[in-house]
C-alpha cells in the first residue's frame, strides 16, 4: 500500500471515532457490561467510548491500535478504513467524552429469609457438594439474595467485613447473569483461607466449589480464590495478607483466554518473585464442567429435556407478540385463579389450558420486554430458554408466589441489563407453568369436548 501522509487532524479523527458505532457498522455484535459494551465474538474485549481492552491479555488502545490488533492491518490500512478513505469525509461519530461517575459506596445485597433456591442450583444443576456449601453458607460467604434470588459469593477482610459480592443467576441456560456489586474491592474477592501454603486460584467461585468437591480430601487446610474475572489483584492481595502462602496453583479454565491469563500471570508471579507456581488445567472448559461430566449431570440433562411437549412450545412462541404481552399483568393473575378453581371442582383438563394460556402470556411479556430494548428474541432462542428452565421447573411450586415476584421486580424505571432479566424472569415462568401441566395431567388424556387456546385471548 502507497505511503499517504496523513494530516495531524486526520489522526486525531480516526482516534477518536466511536467503537462501538464503528463495530456495528462491521456487523459486529456487542452486548452492554455495565457502562462499557463487551464484543460478542470475543467476550474478553470491551469498548468504551474511543477505548478498547483486552482484559485476556491485557492490552487496549485507540481506533487505530483496534483495527490493526483486531483487523490485523498495517497503519495505513487502519487509518484508511477508519476515514472512510483518504479524501474522503468521516462516516463514523465522534465519541463523547462521558465525565468520570463517582465512586458507589459498597453495599452488600440484602439477603433472602432462605437460600432454598441457591442451595437447590449449585448442589442439584451444578452438582457442588452440599457439604462444602453448607461450610461456605455458615461462614456467610455464599446466600441468596432477596431481590432476584442471584447466589452471592461474599468476599470478607480478616475482621469478617464484607468488601466483594459476586452475583450469578441461579439459571444454567440462556443468557445468564454475572456481575460484580457496584463498589466491590477486587482483592477482596470470594475466597477461603486455610493454614498450609498453598493457594488455588480459579476464574468464578463456581469453578472454585467444583475444584474442591472433586477433590475433598483436607480442603479445608488450603486457601483458594475466586478471581470474578482474569485479573491478578485478588492472588496478589491473599499472597500480602497471607505470608504462609508460598505456593500457587492456578487454575483457570482451559480455553485461549484462560491460558493466556495464566501465562500472564505466572509472569506476573515471578516477577514478584513468587518461582513456585503450578498450572492445572481441567479436562472440559472449566472445572464445573468435569464435575458434571464425574456425576453424570449432562446426561440426566438431556433425558429430561425431551419430556417437554415440543409442537405446543412451538405453537405457544410462534403466537406470541409484545402486543398480548400488555396484557401479561391483568390476565395471568385471573388464569391462575380459574386454574385453581378447577382444580378444586375436579377439572384437570381445563386448569391444565389456564396454564398453557398463562405460560402464552408469560411468553409474549418477555418478547414486550425485549421489545422496549430495542431488541428482538428469536423462536429459536425463546425455545431453546424455556426448553432448559423447563427442566429445572420443580412441581408444586407456587406460581402465585413466582408471579407476585416478578410483578414486584417489574414495577419502576429499569435499565436495559435489569429489563433483560425481567424478560427472563417470564421465559422461566412460562417454562414453570409448562411444567405444572405435567402435574395437573397428561395433556394427552385431556377431555376432547373442552375448548381450545385461542391465541390472542383464551377459550375455556
Amino acid at each position: 500500500m502507497p505511503y499517504i501522509p496523513f494530516t495531524d487532524e486526520q489522526k486525531r479523527t480516526a482516534n477518536s471515532i466511536d467503537l462501538a458505532v464503528f463495530l456495528r457498522c462491521q456487523g459486529e455484535q456487542l452486548i452492554r457490561s455495565g457502562p462499557e459494551m463487551r464484543m460478542k465474538s470475543n467476550h474478553s474485549i470491551t469498548i468504551n467510548g474511543n477505548k478498547w481492552y483486552d482484559h485476556a491479555i491485557r492490552k487496549g488502545g485507540g481506533p487505530v491500535d483496534f483495527v490493526q490488533y483486531f483487523y490485523n492491518m498495517d497503519y495505513q490500512g487502519a487509518m484508511q478504513m477508519l476515514l472512510g478513505g483518504y479524501g474522503i469525509s468521516v462516516p463514523f461519530p465522534t465519541a463523547m467524552p462521558k465525565p468520570p461517575k463517582p465512586e458507589k459506596e459498597f453495599t452488600i445485597p440484602k439477603a433472602n429469609k432462605n437460600m432454598r433456591r441457591v442451595f437447590a442450583y449449585l448442589s442439584k444443576s451444578r452438582g457442588i457438594d452440599p457439604k462444602v456449601l453448607s461450610v461456605f453458607a455458615k461462614k456467610e460467604l455464599i446466600y441468596e439474595d432477596a431481590a432476584h434470588h442471584n447466589a452471592v459469593f461474599v468476599g470478607r477482610g480478616a475482621d469478617g467485613t464484607p468488601h466483594h459480592a459476586h452475583l450469578r443467576s441461579t439459571q444454567s441456560f440462556g443468557k445468564t447473569f454475572r456481575i460484580n456489586e457496584a463498589g466491590s474491592k477486587p482483592q477482596y474477592s470470594f475466597h477461603w483461607v486455610g493454614q498450609n501454603d498453598t493457594l488455588y486460584a480459579f476464574e468464578a467461585p463456581i469453578d472454585l466449589l467444583s475444584y474442591i468437591s472433586l477433590y475433598p480430601e483436607r480442603w479445608e487446610d488450603s486457601s483458594y480464590v475466586a478471581l470474578c474475572g482474569l485479573s491478578e489483584k485478588p492472588i496478589l492481595w491473599m499472597l500480602e495478607q497471607y505470608p504462609n502462602l508460598k505456593q500457587v496453583t492456578l487454575c483457570l479454565d482451559n480455553d485461549q483466554a484462560g491460558i493466556e491469563a495464566t501465562k500472564r500471570i505466572t509472569n506476573i508471579l515471578a516477577e514478584k518473585g513468587y518461582e513456585d507456581v503450578i498450572c492445572s488445567f481441567s479436562m472440559r472448559k472449566d472445572w464445573n464442567e468435569d464435575l458434571k461430566a464425574a456425576k453424570g449431570l449432562a446426561q440426566v440433562e438431556q433425558s429430561s429435556v425431551r419430556k417437554l411437549d415440543e409442537s405446543m412450545l412451538e405453537e405457544l412462541v410462534s403466537d406470541t407478540s409484545a402486543d398480548n404481552g400488555k396484557l401479561a399483568k391483568m390476565k395471568i393473575p385471573a388464569l391462575l385463579g380459574q386454574r385453581n378453581r378447577y382444580l378444586q371442582m375436579g377439572l384437570p383438563s381445563k386448569a391444565a389450558t389456564c396454564l398453557k394460556s398463562a405460560a402464552f402470556y408469560a411468553i409474549s411479556a418477555a418478547v414486550r420486554e425485549y421489545h422496549q430494548m430495542g431488541k428482538e428474541i428469536s423462536q429459536e432462542d425463546a425455545i431453546t430458554y424455556i426448553t432448559a428452565a423447563h427442566e429445572q421447573a420443580k412441581v408444586g411450586d407456587d406460581l402465585d408466589e413466582r408471579l407476585s415476584e416478578i410483578q414486584a421486580q417489574s414495577q419502576g424505571i429499569h435499565t436495559a441489563e435489569e429489563k433483560h432479566r425481567i424478560a427472563e424472569s417470564w421465559l422461566t415462568f412460562a417454562a414453570e407453568c409448562l411444567g405444572a401441566i405435567e402435574s395437573t395431567q397428561k395433556l394427552q388424556q385431556a377431555d376432547h369436548q373442552e375448548p381450545t387456546l385461542a391465541m390472542g385471548g383464551m377459550s375455556l
